[in-house]
């Protein structure tokens, strides 16, 4: 297990609650404390072209216009993402066709470059 003398660069990849995220430092993964970590804007955030809700529970459900903070690629067309709204926040999975990417772009094309190198 790896463990940081500070100063590391993680990427969170999952919201497991409002004080604890999933994290990969390289190779490895595992939870880290929200306090322990300070942000650095390299967020991937769409803008909903349309609603999504099919109903799996494990999708996340998307109104037009709804800014979503992409969290990772879970497949070739699929995100897992996270909506802030007044009353918490929704996270799960949906199809990446329904948003355009409105900031970090540079880093998506990185993840998606990547995802599709032999």
């Amino acid at each position: 297990s790896t463990q940081s003398t500070g100063g590391d660069v993680v990427r969170v990849v999952r919201i497991v609650d409002e004080n604890w995220y999933h994290c990969h430092l390289g190779d490895e993964k595992g939870i880290v404390p929200t306090n322990f970590l300070r942000a650095l804007v390299k967020e991937i955030v769409g803008k909903a072209r349309e609603d999504f809700d099919d109903l799996n529970v494990a999708h996340l459900r998307v109104d037009r216009n709804d800014q979503i903070i992409l969290l990772e690629r879970v497949a070739d067309h699929w995100w897992e993402g996270v909506i802030e709204t007044k009353v918490g926040r929704r996270i799960g999975v949906f199809p990446l066709a329904i948003v355009d990417i409105v900031q970090g772009q540079a880093t998506f094309d990185e993840i998606v470059a990547a995802a599709h190198r032999p």
